[in-house]
């Protein structure tokens, strides 16, 4: 797995995963918390145009996070000040081999750039 493929499988577990989970658990409202029934009570409560503003909104949230995440993952986005801070690798390693590989390399493209293609 290289870094492309590794933000495309985000883009697949986490971001569309996220937001189809969501969808489906407003529409049956199955989840037990008080909140999240006012919530699904309210997006039962729209119509289709209203469903998918709330969709969209969901959508920019998630990507906002994940863009943000892999910046942090990037060392574009600090977690820790001063000049002894940590720097963060990500590391690929396939289990039936000895393939391993760095996903955010300083030699090679931003994740967050790449999610943000």
């Amino acid at each position: 797995m290289n870094n492309e493929e590794f933000v495309n499988a985000i883009r697949t577990a986490v971001e569309q995963s996220t937001i189809n989970s969501l969808i489906k658990e407003f529409e049956e409202s199955k989840l037990p918390s008080e909140e999240f029934k006012k919530m699904s009570a309210f997006y039962n409560t729209l119509n289709e145009s209203g469903k998918d503003m709330v969709k969209q909104i969901m959508l920019e949230s998630v990507q906002s996070t994940i863009f943000g995440f892999l910046c942090v993952i990037d060392g574009v986005r600090a977690i820790e000040k001063g000049p002894g801070k940590g720097r963060l690798e990500l590391w690929y390693k396939k289990e039936s081999s000895n393939e391993s590989l760095m996903l955010n390399s300083p030699d090679s493209e931003f994740l967050h750039d790449i999610y943000n293609t």
